[in-house]
């Protein structure tokens, strides 16, 4: 692979750009999205309604839509070295600009991305939350063939302590979590911190990149057992 041939983890499912969209884009909008975004339950619960509600925040002068599914767990441990999987996971940005856009995102309207996260506490038994899902390699690879990966793969990463994380941007706002409550609403959370960089951090969660560095041995002795059994060519 090319160094400048994006990875098959890293290719988007969706990818739209409209500009100054009327009723019916909005609509072809918000179908298309919702489609995307129906293979993770998280994302299916939050985006359709957050799309909904940020449309009455117009007009806009473009949309643009872009989500990546990523790839299974195991398979994003396997690409480069193990503390890079969070590169290959499943992301997504909406962004709605009411002017062209800028560098200095004063266009942007409203924001919002999604990513994994860690929301764990202490140590985690990697080794052992894995082979309680896949016991072997060749169990892992049965999954992928059967098409049983999805369903597993949720279940290591919930095991894990990772949770699908999607963060709103509003102009003139900080960013804010969002979930969904009991009743269906959307609620917005605001950060309890910021990092040394700026970053926001939230009250129950932190960036999968820490969690991977603090069990990078342990992660990559998961990546070179997988690996032995599934080498590079039987994955395409």
């Amino acid at each position: 692979m090319a160094d400048d041939e994006l990875h098959e983890c890293e290719r988007v499912s969706l990818f739209l750009r409209e500009n100054i969209p009327d009723e019916a884009t909005w609509s072809d909008i918000l179908t298309r999205t919702r489609d995307a975004v129906a293979v993770n339950d998280v994302w299916a619960a939050l985006v359709p309604p957050w799309v909904a509600e940020t449309a009455t925040l117009g007009p806009f002068t473009r949309v643009e839509v872009a989500v990546t599914p990523g790839c299974d767990f195991i398979r994003c441990l396997m690409i480069r070295r193990p503390t890079s999987a969070a590169l290959y996971m499943p992301s997504l940005r909406i962004e709605l600009h009411d002017r062209a856009p800028r560098s200095d995102d004063s266009s942007v309207v409203a924001r919002l991305r999604g990513r994994l996260e860690w929301s764990g506490t202490g140590r985690v038994a990697v080794r052992e939350h894995i082979h309680a899902v896949y016991p072997t390699p060749e169990a892992w690879m049965r999954a992928r063939r059967t098409g049983a990966v999805a369903t597993t793969d949720r279940d290591l990463l919930a095991s894990l302590g990772f949770v699908h994380t999607l963060v709103e941007e509003r102009r003139g706002q900080e960013e804010r979590l969002l979930t969904v409550g009991d009743d269906g609403t959307l609620r917005r959370q605001s950060p309890v911190g910021r990092t040394g960089g700026g970053a926001p951090v939230w009250a129950d969660r932190e960036h999968v990149f820490r969690f991977m560095r603090a069990h990078r041995e342990e992660f990559a002795a998961v990546a070179a057992e997988f690996a032995t059994a599934a080498p590079e060519r039987d994955l395409g």
